[in-house]
């Protein structure tokens, strides 16, 4: 127990220290490249605090899996150096038994990444944007001209022209209701919209009918639309490339709001987030083989390749894999749990080969 603690203690110090470094340099670039932006528009150092702060979450998840493996590797790499790990082999201990009492420490980690990359950096994401490029404000001297923007599920598509800033209050609305086989039932247009107690309510409505032929459009005062997107999901399909939210339950079959983004993107950001927890299991597997150095003997550079090149084709091969199944050429649950699965089973079984 009280190796267990101070393994892991030395582990989770390692990967903090890593994550601190990684994200402090990344935090400084995107610092130098639109700080300016910050600054020229706000001209208070505070505001340049709050933008990173707002930068913090999304480039802390960014950084996790190289610092899982860059502490991992340190971890390690100071046990085989110290010869902690003969004292501990010579005991009968495998290194299996070494990885599996710091597995609960990365599964935290991975708990960690998760919560940063699919729980908070979508909703920080979206503010940074907002604070470099307020509501209608030009991104830059190319920007294309402000026209409708899309949202919809499977039941309903929204279109607006614009929003206010919190995503509350819509100019300009079409809603296209449909049934469960995609048949557009009702086409109804709307001066404006706002968003009151979970659902949106629609002035100046004019709707459509489509149930049955001969229909004519009928005027209305307002439109209640229950079950409809957040206020967020609003704001986030007025960004181009904004991170796809996590919305229970999580399908693309259910009221999930997608913005501009397709059921296969939906169903492997959902399958992205189950696995995300096991990415810092893997970078620990990866560079389990640096234990088996010691300081007369260390093998580092045959260690280290391994390492590396683990931890690094898993991040190469998991990003193509995912694209993949963005994109609906691989299956969903395949782009993300086929790379996870081969490189578990490739860690374990180095280990295997490693150990004779």
């Amino acid at each position: 127990m009280t190796f267990t603690l101070y393994l892991s203690r030395v582990y989770l110090f390692s990967v903090a220290a890593a994550a601190l470094a990684l994200g402090a340099l990344a935090e400084l670039l995107e610092l130098l490249e639109n700080g300016n932006a910050v600054i020229a528009r706000y001209g208070n150092a505070s505001d340049l605090v709050r933008y990173a702060l707002l930068l913090a979450p999304a480039i802390g998840a960014s950084v996790i899996p190289i610092a899982c493996l860059t502490g991992a590797m340190i971890t390690f790499a100071g046990l085989a150096r110290h010869n902690e790990t003969t004292v501990i082999r010579s005991s009968g201990v495998t290194l299996y038994w070494i990885v599996s009492r710091l597995a609960p420490a990365a599964l935290l980690i991975g708990l960690l990444y998760f919560t940063l990359r699919f729980v908070i950096a979508p909703h920080s994401e979206i503010r940074a944007y907002e604070w470099v490029n307020p509501p209608g404000t030009a991104s830059g001297a190319d920007a294309e001209p402000r026209q409708d923007y899309w949202i919809g599920s499977t039941k309903v598509i929204i279109s607006f022209a614009s929003a206010d800033e919190e995503g509350r209050l819509l100019q300009d609305a079409t809603i296209f209701e449909r049934d469960a086989m995609g048949h557009l039932l009702r086409h109804t247009t709307a001066e404006h919209g706002r968003y009151q107690e979970g659902v949106w309510v629609f002035d100046g409505a004019r709707s459509l009918a489509l149930l049955a032929p001969g229909t004519h459009p009928a005027h209305a005062d307002s439109f209640a639309l229950t079950d409809g997107p957040s206020p967020t999901d609003i704001r986030a399909a007025m960004i181009p490339g904004a991170r796809a939210r996590l919305s229970p339950p999580g399908l693309a079959d259910a009221m999930v709001w997608a913005g501009r983004n397709s059921p296969a993107f939906l169903m492997t950001n959902l399958f992205d987030a189950m696995a995300a927890p096991f990415a810092p299991l893997v970078m620990l597997l990866a560079a389990a083989p640096l234990a088996l150095g010691t300081s007369r003997y260390p093998s580092q550079g045959r260690y280290v390749g391994m390492a590396l090149g683990t931890g690094f084709g898993y991040l190469l091969i998991g990003g193509i894999c995912r694209a993949f199944g963005e994109a609906g050429i691989l299956p969903a649950a395949l782009a993300i749990f086929g790379p996870l699965a081969i490189f578990l089973i490739a860690g374990v079984s180095i280990i295997a080969y490693l150990e004779g």
